[in-house]
């Protein structure tokens, strides 16, 4: 089994995506064909090294103001399922990367005209003007020196509707493979489909199931049993343990807390602190064991998140606020009471501090 020190280091997946034409419904010629129709090119090019997130946001402005006609261009748009493909990949912890002929400020601006937020766009590299502007390199060449640089074995998605430009990513991955002399065979899939056409809810189921085998492999369990965790629930929690596993400080700020119980002369909360303190090594000692299954790991995770929970409650129903700012600077409930039902973070203590 992997230490907490090596867990989750590395991503799950990483996705090597293409944008026109893969993510937008038009491919790069006809995009920008319409840049160059509306002068927006040349903006795109003037201002090309200035802060793309600047830039970005005048783009989005831009075509915010354009009539019903122009603004269904397909080019301005991310196609069906592609802005919960990228949400549901970040939340789980993949890389993306986009490589694209075209500006990083257009498609920052296209990404957020699609549904992403600020921070998962942050989230997202992009390596952009391939092959525009005089830039020598090609996809294949940006995605090698990428992969240089990487010390990792993970499995890739590669993207693109140009069926050269996609074999050509797949090469880059493999060169540098060599070059580093990685003889480990690499798990790559590349979808293929045509432009416009990308199926990025059948892209993301396959993907999951990818993510959730390695995610098991940096748990210590069988691959094998991702065939088992098809349940939102289970998936979100087995996202959640492989997040506790490479957290470090978390899991000391769990045993800190824990070790409150020697100070602690109620016995309420001494009483709820002792059984969290049995979750936990029940939950250790499951998580270390070769021969459980991922089911007695998450029942055994799950319980120590109830125990949490029930420390907190004992502790609002004494009324202790020092016992409470203690659970509050110890911050292992944060992740948990984003699990919890409404009615529970309704009922849970405010966080917020005297300024």
């Amino acid at each position: 089994m992997q230490s907490r020190t090596d867990a989750a280091k590395q991503p799950p997946v990483r996705l090597y995506l293409d944008f026109d034409g893969t993510l937008t419904g038009q491919g790069g010629q006809g995009t920008f064909n319409f840049l160059a129709n509306k002068n927006w090119l040349m903006f795109l090019r003037e201002n090309s090294h200035s802060p793309s997130e600047e830039i970005a946001k005048e783009m989005l402005n831009k075509i915010r103001e354009l009539n019903a006609d122009d603004s269904k261009n397909p080019g301005l748009n991310l196609v069906a399922g592609a802005a919960n493909f990228l949400k549901t990949m970040l939340a789980q912890g993949a890389e993306i990367i986009i490589v694209s002929r075209n500006y990083k400020a257009f498609i920052q601006a296209v990404l957020e005209y699609g549904g992403l937020n600020d921070n998962e766009i942050k989230q997202i590299a992009i390596y952009d003007k391939i092959k525009v502007d005089s830039a020598p390199l090609e996809k294949r060449d940006v995605v090698q020196a990428i992969e240089s640089q990487k010390q990792d074995n993970v499995p890739y998605v590669i993207c693109d509707d140009d069926e050269t430009d996609r074999i050509e990513m797949g090469k880059g991955v493999l060169d540098a493979a060599k070059a580093k002399e990685d003889v480990q065979a690499k798990n790559i899939v590349m979808p293929d489909y045509s432009t416009g056409q990308f199926d990025w809810n059948a892209i993301s189921k396959t993907t999951q199931e990818i993510i959730i085998k390695q995610q098991l492999i940096q748990l210590g369990r069988n691959p094998n049993d991702a065939q088992k965790i098809t349940t939102k629930e289970a998936i979100q929690t087995l996202q959640s343990i492989v997040d506790f596993e490479a957290d470090t400080e978390r899991v000391k700020r769990m045993q800190k807390l824990i070790g409150l119980r020697s100070t602690v002369v109620n016995e309420g909360k001494r009483d709820a602190l002792n059984k969290l303190q049995n979750a936990y090594e029940a939950y250790e000692k499951t998580r270390q064991s070769t021969s459980s299954t991922f089911a007695e790991v998450e029942t055994a995770f799950n319980n120590v998140q109830e125990s949490l929970v029930n420390v907190k409650k004992v502790a609002q129903t004494e009324k202790d606020k020092l016992f409470l700012s203690s659970i509050r600077h110890s911050r292992v409930l944060e992740e948990t009471e984003k699990l919890l039902p409404n009615e529970d973070k309704q009922s849970s203590f405010p966080t917020t501090r005297k300024k």
